[in-house]
């Protein structure tokens, strides 16, 4: 087991969970914290929603903090009980123990959380880097999954390399040498439209004090996915520098075997949600009914 620290320094770490409970005080519903023993270390987990609702796993995105995205899916927790885990080796409260996207360690970390909250079977919703664990599990555990939700997912295709180490890698790197409010807005516009102020809080302490994690979730073949026969939703967004909406609906198509529906968000980035209020609502309200009719 790897003891390296995932966070530049114990002052940057601290700055971070402070931020996450400052994110976590602003649910206005009640929540519960559980931590979860699994075999590359212990899971911190989120727990929202009606007792007796329909389970549903959360895996939030990479490199963020997991109160800062499961507040936009609270509306969710209405229905279902949502169970929501700190990524392992993402920054959070989980071990800091960063696995490889390479292999299969995300999946099995996954079925690990889903084995200590004792659920057989739970729907999933994966945006971003929790997309590509979502796939992982599908591979080779898919009797676990009763439906699943893909949005601005990693794991189906990844954008251009040199795009990404033009727009997001050399504006990161630029600001690591020269930490100026200007270098810091363009590590993150490639990604937004409209930045609010929690984004850009969690970009400015993220940013600065984490090891980010840079590699993907590898991408799924046709082969792989064979026996995955839950009910799809898939979600991207046209602009997505890290993951081309066009090309992971096109993907999606091919290698998902019970693909219900798919939507592009026209002229949308990575973080659709800070284009608009009304583009969020649509994701929920077609990620609650695409649950509430295949579940």
């Amino acid at each position: 087991m790897k003891d390296d620290t995932i966070y530049r320094s114990a002052e940057g770490k601290a700055k971070i969970i402070a931020l996450y409970d400052k994110f976590l005080s602003r649910f206005d519903i009640q929540h519960e914290e559980v931590n979860i023993e699994t075999r590359y270390g212990s899971t911190h987990v989120l727990v929202i929603g009606p007792k007796n609702g329909p389970p549903l796993i959360f895996f939030h995105g990479g490199n963020s903090l997991n109160p800062f995205d499961l507040k936009k899916f609270i509306p969710l927790a209405n229905e279902y009980r949502i169970y929501a885990p700190d990524t392992i080796g993402h920054p959070g409260k989980s071990a800091e123990y960063r696995l490889s996207p390479k292999d299969n360690s995300y999946g099995e970390w996954a079925l690990d959380v889903l084995d200590g909250l004792k659920l057989k079977k739970a729907a999933f919703v994966g945006p971003s880097f929790g997309g590509g664990i979502l796939l992982q599990i599908a591979s080779f555990a898919p009797e676990r999954i009763s439906a699943a939700v893909f949005i601005v997912p990693s794991g189906f295709a990844n954008g251009s390399g040199i795009s990404i180490i033009r727009k997001l890698v050399i504006p990161l790197m630029k600001y690591r040498l020269s930490p100026t409010r200007k270098n810091f807005e363009k590590t993150i516009l490639p990604l937004v439209d409209h930045p609010d102020d929690d984004l850009i809080e969690m970009s400015y302490t993220t940013i600065p004090n984490l090891k980010v994690a840079s590699r993907m979730p590898h991408p799924m073949k046709k082969k792989d996915l064979l026996e995955f026969k839950a009910p799809s939703l898939v979600i991207a967004a046209e602009n997505d520098v890290l993951f081309p909406g066009k090309l992971v609906i096109k993907n999606a198509k091919k290698i998902l075997p019970n693909l219900i529906s798919s939507k592009l968000l026209l002229d949308k980035p990575h973080a659709f949600y800070t284009a608009s209020k009304q583009c969020l609502e649509e994701v929920i309200t077609e990620t609650r009914e695409f649950l509430n009719n295949n579940l």
